[in-house]
């Protein structure tokens, strides 16, 4: 059968159909594999017409092959015979390139055959607008064998697909040793593992996704188990998604590194957010909204110098109330709780028993600018003896306070315990020669410093500025400052240990000098 060229321009275009119009008719795989092997030379769109295509064996797929159908009405069906994936590359030692798959669905036949699409060892790939019903393992399984060095192969785009998992046994798309790969737009419900599955990549992008009632995650970032790969999950940016109702965890981080886990909404899930055992380091989470979690809004579990920061968790605790948290943290050390709103609204009879919670083996959490109301036995629960919380706020705190030891000779204030503003509170500060000031209707900018003169104090003490400040403001408190902006510091810092949040990026410096502006180092 000769190649038809007048529908595409120079790009071969044959079809496959079952009007007896087309140039390989038929309603089998066969049929397919055909059309395929006539474009195996020079590569070509294959476009396969509505109807529905019984496949017994894999059909194989070729470099610069396009596969393509008429949306939901063409569909390849798993024959009761069949035992393989129902499309593969052929090259799975090598890999392909520039292979799409798109605008069909795969019907996997109550769980007949294997993963729906696989791809190994492919760049330049794209999967889209595939509806995936029933399949046996995986939906769309994409991987690299090779991955014991840094993931140089794999990459493509994953997008605007739905994979429904009823009755299989595997997740909804999986991939792991790629570089660069793009997950966005798709739907991954009722698997029996994790909606998404992400291991062992670099730069992974995984946004705009809805993944629900999935037996294990809705989204899973980390590390491969096995020596073989490049094992950990780095630098992947997993932002707009939606988990509802999978029974573990909304999104899911094992041995994540310098991540971005952003803009997410979780609900109804185990936890919203949850880093487990495994030792997740230098990431952000931030601007999520995590709420009716039956345990924890975030859950940080074995994982250091993370900064969770921004995001919105309410109503958590659904599983048994006065028990869960909505920020927890588990033997982690050197992480930050910055600005994150944490509060039960609905009035319900479930509540998180407090807002922010460390315990375990916990150390140098960093924990400020928090807003924390209505939880039911406290805002913060703190077991680490070197942490620093500092203007955090709660409505069942009845004043506002500073706790910690003032030095009067260095006028610094050192083992700092707990900074807590309430709104309409009022403070008494006073030295050691002057008499009361009382400031009431405290503002969210309002401070504390250390013995400054130009308040027209006579001795030592702590008192209360209002004025707006920029950084240079702290000259004598050993507080640290928090500073934002729009782009990285360009600032010489004032001291040690001020924190710059720069909120365009996400991103979050402290400064380990005050020398110049390089010593503004990134922790994320």
């Amino acid at each position: 059968m000769g190649l038809n060229n007048t529908l595409s321009g120079d790009r071969p275009f044959v079809t496959v159909g079952q009007d007896g119009l087309s140039q390989f008719n038929g309603s089998t795989g066969t049929e397919i594999q055909s059309a395929i092997n006539s474009l195996s030379s020079v590569g070509g769109t294959v476009h396969i017409k509505k109807g529905t295509y019984s496949i017994s064996s894999r059909i194989v797929i070729t470099d610069d092959i396009t596969i393509e159908g008429d949306g939901k009405a063409t569909i390849l069906q798993a024959n009761a015979s069949l035992t393989e994936e129902i499309l593969r590359n052929n090259d799975t030692s090598s890999g392909n390139e520039n292979i799409t798959i798109k605008n069909l669905m795969i019907d996997g036949n109550s769980n007949i055959g294997s993963h729906s699409i696989n791809l190994q060892q492919c760049t330049n790939f794209l999967i889209e607008n595939i509806y995936i019903f029933e399949p046996k393992f995986s939906g769309i399984y994409v991987y690299n064998l090779d991955g014991s060095n840094l993931p140089t192969t794999c990459r493509g785009t994953i997008r605007n697909n739905h994979i429904d998992g009823t009755g299989g046994s595997d997740n909804g798309i999986k991939v792991y040793g790629c570089r660069e790969i793009e997950i966005t737009g798709n739907i991954s419900n009722n698997c029996s593992s994790d909606g998404i599955w992400v291991g062992a990549c670099y730069e992974p992008i995984v946004t705009n996704n809805l993944c629900y009632n999935n037996t294990r995650n809705g989204i899973w970032l980390g590390e491969m188990d096995t020596s073989t790969f490049f094992t950990q999950t780095e630098q992947a940016v997993c932002s707009n998604n939606i988990c509802r109702g999978n029974t573990v965890d909304g999104i899911y981080g094992y041995k994540l590194e310098r991540s971005s886990i952003v803009s997410n909404v979780c609900f109804e899930n185990r936890n919203g957010i949850s880093f487990g055992v495994g030792d997740s380091r230098n990431n952000t989470i931030s601007s999520n909204v995590c709420y009716l979690n039956q345990f924890h809004g975030i859950y940080i579990n074995s994982s250091d110098y993370n900064v969770i920061s921004n995001n919105n968790v309410y109503d958590n605790s659904q599983d048994t109330t006065d028990t869960y948290n909505g920020i927890n943290l588990s033997d982690s050390d050197q992480n930050i709780i910055i600005g994150n709103i944490i509060s039960n609204t609905s009035g319900g009879a479930k509540r998180q028993k407090y807002g922010i919670e460390t315990t375990g083996t916990t150390e140098n959490t960093f924990i400020s600018g928090n807003k924390i109301t209505n939880n039911v036995t406290g805002a913060i629960s703190v077991v680490d003896s070197s942490y620093q919380k500092f203007g955090n706020t709660d409505a069942e705190m009845s004043a506002f306070k500073i706790l910690g030891t003032l030095d009067m000779n260095t006028q610094q204030l050192t083992n700092v315990q707990g900074l807590v503003v309430n709104n309409n509170a009022s403070i008494t500060s006073k030295d050691s020669g002057a008499a009361a000031r009382t400031v009431t209707k405290l503002r969210g900018d309002d401070w504390l410093e250390v013995g400054d003169s130009n308040l027209g104090a006579s001795g030592k003490g702590i008192y209360l500025r209002q004025a707006p400040l920029g950084q240079n403001d702290i000259t004598s408190s050993n507080i640290p400052y928090i500073i934002t902006g729009t782009a990285a510091p360009a600032v010489t810092p004032v001291k040690k240990g001020n924190i710059f949040v720069d909120s365009t990026n996400t991103k979050v410096y402290i400064a380990t000098g005050n020398s110049s502006s390089a010593d503004w180092s990134v922790l994320n």
